[in-house]
């Protein structure tokens, strides 16, 4: 091997090491970079030349073999943001902007202006409906955004059962008298409206130190209200429940103490919440929770197979392997983090002494 060959075996020395310089530049760039996963270069020989009279062989320098994306779990960084989430796992996030799939580890999600949960670069969070009557989503069904303009009200429901605590004069007569039930307030229609109760019927009857001791019926019928909205609802019953350490009868006033009913009117959407399942759940103003949609995940046979595209965004390919959909609920070992971000899992020391851009001379 002549002077020349063993200088073009170097450059390749010099060649491999500045891409490897390159990959931790861009590492130590990303630092503060949410959802960021570095790299690693990976070198191996080049193809070795048997050297002149002999069986020996003579190397021919270095390559870059492949440059690896690194996924450790980064640890999590708390802000104030409730849509801002983290995922406690190997999954990743699913995006979609028009017909290009993406997915990501980045969770800085805001509501945009049409109130659909996007990423920074208007990339649509996508999810799972959720079914009202059982609470759980069907991650058989198609996916799709996670709009909360679909649920900026909550129907009421009509009350169908309430407890009363409350004392019966003793010195009156012991029925379940409907000037106690005027006392209370709050059963509501099925229109969520507020209306008269009509008298019931069933008896209380006390112990002789004036605690409860059974009811007998205890049934009153809301009618004769008026229609809202021109919709007069129908009658319906409500079982009224004055049991046994709720009421008294002592010598005193008749009065109801407290009441619980199990109805409420109709609610103004005033924020959202989310759960370690990824259920994004709406706050109403009746005092109501409601899941609107549950998040997506996807996790892939291998990781290191998939591709950077930008933006804290990888997509797949033929090297990642099977994608298997789902979400916290089904994926086992992932959760989501809310009010949280994950950053680039760099050296704690490094990450707060470095700045914001570093540019080294």
């Amino acid at each position: 091997m002549g002077i020349t060959s063993a200088l073009f075996t170097g450059v390749t020395g010099l060649k491999a090491n500045s891409e490897a310089m390159n990959v931790i530049g861009n590492n130590i760039a990303n630092v503060n970079t949410t959802g960021f996963k570095g790299g690693r270069t990976v070198f191996s020989d080049l193809i070795s030349a048997n050297a002149v009279g002999s069986n020996s062989q003579v190397g021919l320098g270095v390559q870059v073999q492949t440059i690896q994306n690194q996924f450790n779990q980064g640890s999590f960084a708390t802000s104030q943001n409730e849509t801002d989430l983290a995922i406690q796992g190997d999954s990743f996030f699913v995006l979609k902007n028009g017909a290009n799939t993406a997915f990501s580890r980045a969770g800085a999600f805001t509501f945009d202006k049409s109130q659909t949960l996007v990423n920074p670069d208007g990339y649509q969070v996508m999810g799972y409906a959720v079914d009202k009557t059982t609470g759980k989503a069907n991650i058989t069904s198609a996916l799709g955004t996670i709009n909360e303009a679909a649920f900026a009200t909550a129907a009421p429901q009509a009350t169908t059962a309430v407890k009363i605590s409350a004392n019966f004069d003793s010195t009156a007569p012991a029925l379940l008298a409907t000037s106690a039930v005027k006392m209370s307030a709050g059963v509501l229609d099925s229109a969520g409206v507020a209306p008269a109760v009509s008298p019931l019927t069933g008896t209380i009857a006390f112990n002789a130190d004036g605690t409860f001791k059974a009811q007998t019926g205890g049934t009153g019928i809301l009618a004769n209200w008026p229609a809202t909205n021109g919709v007069k609802p129908n009658a319906q019953t409500i079982n009224f429940d004055f049991g046994k350490g709720l009421s008294t009868q002592f010598a005193s006033a008749s009065v109801v103490g407290s009441q619980t009913q199990d109805g409420y009117a109709e609610g103004n959407l005033l924020k959202v919440n989310v759960d370690s399942q990824g259920f994004v759940n709406g706050v109403y103003s009746n005092g109501q929770t409601q899941k609107i949609a549950q998040v997506a995940l996807a996790k892939f046979a291998s990781v290191d197979g998939l591709s950077k595209i930008g933006g804290s965004l990888f997509e797949q390919t033929a090297q990642s392997g099977l994608l298997k959909m789902g979400t916290a609920s089904t994926l086992a070992g992932n959760s989501i983090l809310s009010k949280n971000l994950e950053p680039y899992p760099f050296p704690d020391f490094i990450r707060y002494i470095m700045p914001q851009h570093l540019v080294i001379v």
